[in-house]
């Protein structure tokens, strides 16, 4: 194998650390479904949180999608970023991708890795003040969230990184952290008055309805359960009501005889639930009672549930002091995405990018 193969495969392992161990939040994420035409055309993702582990023993010769200014994208990267993107998007559809919307995703994960490479050689012009100091800096944060620099060792092992290899994919990130820097990619200035002119004209985002805090003793049955049976479950729920009101424990009496899932977990407590997220009787019957009252037994399709109100909290707009800091940063990534966008289209324009035969579809 040639030598800008093994760099390449290198840098791909790299790649893959950096989604295992670091909360980066250099790129900006463009993978939803609203993509504007402009935003498909110049897409660029933030490193993922979480990759599973790719074998990468292997030094066979690999397929390449593409090239930019001479540096191989290859193929089972790309593959490995759809599948993931097709895992995503099946949390919100149980429907599989057909044809042409698959061939449609690996055009938009190809442009992203373009872009990225794009960036990254980009960055590596740029002189980095003090790089070793950061990198080391970079390694030891690394180290201590492993507990220990035996474990972090243990780990790299693992991974088929040496410490060399792995200080030369900390350079690479030292060096696009600072390229977002000094362009100003990262961190926009947003005048005060326009959050405030923001919050002003939609306080209705930042206001909510009336919360109770809750908790339950559910026992259960179903609608196909005889009604001589269901007459039981009630009268042994009106029996447990009765023992809280002469003062016995809702915590430990949940822990007995609930049959909800939080019972043993939270002793039956729900947290704070608001309008229109539990079956009706129940809700009904939460937001009627007061603090510390205790429900009769309320029916609904799980069963019979006992119902105490722990605390309330009324409706309320929160203060502009509240949420200045979510509407900054709200703000402040709408105008990062644009800018980035436009930065990198840029360098990509100036690039010599080469796109090969897309794979096929069989590959994936």
């Amino acid at each position: 194998m040639n030598t800008s193969t093994t760099k390449s495969q290198r840098r791909l392992r790299a790649s893959h650390m950096l989604a295992t161990l670091l909360v980066g939040t250099v790129f900006l994420g463009c993978d939803t479904k609203t993509q504007t035409q402009e935003e498909e055309a110049a897409a660029i993702t933030k490193p993922v949180i979480a990759t599973p582990k790719t074998d990468h023993s292997s030094l066979k010769e690999k397929t390449v999608v593409a090239t930019v200014n001479g540096i191989a994208l290859y193929e089972d990267k790309l593959n490995a970023m759809v599948q993931k993107q097709l895992k995503k998007d099946r949390r919100f559809s149980t429907s599989t991708a057909n044809s042409a919307q698959l061939n449609l995703l690996k055009q938009k994960v190809l442009n992203k890795m373009i872009n990225d490479e794009v960036l990254r050689q980009a960055s590596l012009k740029e002189p980095v003040a003090n790089l070793q100091q950061k990198i080391d800096a970079e390694r030891t944060a690394i180290e201590e969230k492993f507990g220990s620099k035996e474990a972090f060792n243990h780990y790299m092992a693992s991974m088929g990184m040496n410490t060399s290899q792995f200080d030369d994919f900390l350079k690479e990130k030292i060096y696009l952290q600072e390229y977002f820097k000094k362009y100003g990619l990262n961190d926009p200035d947003i005048p005060e008055e326009q959050i405030r002119d923001f919050y002003d004209k939609g306080k209705q985002n930042f206001s909510r309805g009336k919360m109770v805090n809750v908790s339950q003793i559910l026992l259960s049955f179903d609608n196909n359960n005889t009604p001589q049976y269901q007459k039981i479950v009630f009268e042994k729920a009106q029996k447990i009501r009765t023992r809280l009101k002469e003062g016995e424990s809702f915590s430990a009496l949940a822990r007995q005889y609930s049959q909800s899932a939080e019972a043993n977990e939270t002793n039956g407590s729900l947290g704070f639930i608001k309008k229109g997220y539990m079956p009706k009787t129940f809700e009904e019957a939460a937001f009627s009672l007061k603090e510390g009252d205790i429900s009769e037994p309320v029916r609904t399709r799980f069963g019979y549930h006992i119902i105490k109100v722990n605390t309330i909290e009324p409706p309320r707009t929160a203060p502009y002091e509240e949420v200045r800091n979510f509407i900054k940063k709200y703000l402040q990534e709408s105008i990062i995405v644009k800018n980035t966008l436009s930065h990198v289209q840029k360098l990509r324009d100036a690039a010599d990018v080469t796109i090969l035969t897309p794979p096929s579809e069989s590959s994936h």
